[in-house]
């Protein structure tokens, strides 16, 4: 049933890109995009820093129950979301002849002819890593006999408090350049991995729940820039008329690389989680330096 569940999810959170990249490109004007985004991100983060703080003051037992509550609550806040997008007005487009008769060929067409797609996805799916490396840091700090939601409130604590500290400074970095946001997100997503990684080899771990929390912190910081990064420069890369199509390639594309990422999984088991976030380290490096060839998108 939780399986069942999270591919709901999924495919609710792909549907709601597609349209929400297409609507917010319809209503707000580039270079003003990417503020109102990461506004948005930063005020949802801070009632989820408050469900943090009173699982980590002991407030109420961290247990099925409750996080059972909190998703209920979630999914009311999800109905109420789409009853206020209900009421937004797009200005009126007449539908443009764009050659898509709904064929896989014709979605995977701009894959094939756009070279500035290709590496958009390909930094893109390198920068995933930050998305991964979040269970790969609490495996780190994993104490023995110690319940995982033990340390679940210090965790949601830090993970939130970087969204709500960093999402509106990286979306307005995005409106004056999406491309450098990937690049300082990657740098910044590598140096980290780099540090959190090398730290859990030489003491075996990361000091507890506490340590864990730091590293989470920041690394979170980092995926706030690739998040903000990639959803604006997708926006402001593609026209109206192929938006919906561009974004919903390249989720797809995402998709099937996050398949690969079970495989980190395993490594973890056979080489530990530091060796895996020093790989990781790589990658988002590897990220970065492919950002650097793609467009200036918001200088039109």
């Amino acid at each position: 049933m939780i399986l069942a569940c999270l591919a709901v999810l999924a495919v609710a959170r792909s549907a709601s890109s597609v349209s929400y990249k297409d609507a917010l490109a319809r209503t707000i004007a580039k270079r003003r995009r990417g503020a109102v985004t990461g506004l948005a991100a930063s005020i949802a983060s801070i009632s989820v820093f408050g469900v943090g703080f009173l699982m980590a003051t002991g407030l109420f037992n961290v247990a099925v129950a409750p996080l059972a509550a909190i998703i209920a609550v979630a999914g009311a806040a999800f109905l109420l979301a789409s009853l206020i997008f209900m009421t937004l007005r797009e200005p009126h487009t007449d539908p443009e002849d764009t050659g898509d008769d709904g064929s896989l060929a014709a979605l995977i067409q701009p894959i094939l002819t756009d070279a500035q797609l290709r590496l958009f996805v390909a930094s893109r799916a390198a920068l995933a890593v930050t998305a991964l490396a979040p269970p790969f840091i609490v495996m780190l700090s994993a104490a023995s006999g110690r319940s995982a939601l033990d340390g679940l409130g210090p965790l949601v604590m830090a993970s939130t408090a970087a969204s709500v500290l960093a999402s509106y400074l990286w979306g307005r970095l995005s409106d004056h350049s999406s491309r450098q946001t990937l690049m300082a997100a990657g740098a910044l997503g590598s140096a980290v991995f780099a540090v959190v990684g090398a730290l859990g080899l030489a003491f075996g771990g990361l000091g507890g729940t506490y340590g864990a929390a730091a590293a989470i912190f920041a690394a979170q910081i980092a995926y706030e820039g690739v998040r903000a990064g990639r959803k604006l420069h997708l926006t402001d890369m593609a026209e109206d008329a192929f938006r919906a199509r561009y974004t919903a390639l390249s989720n797809t594309l995402i998709g099937l690389a996050l398949l690969g990422g079970g495989l980190f999984g395993l490594a973890a088991d056979r080489f530990g989680p530091a060796s895996v976030l020093l790989a990781f380290a790589v990658i988002a490096a590897l990220g970065a330096v492919l950002a650097r060839g793609l467009d200036e998108v918001q200088k039109d």
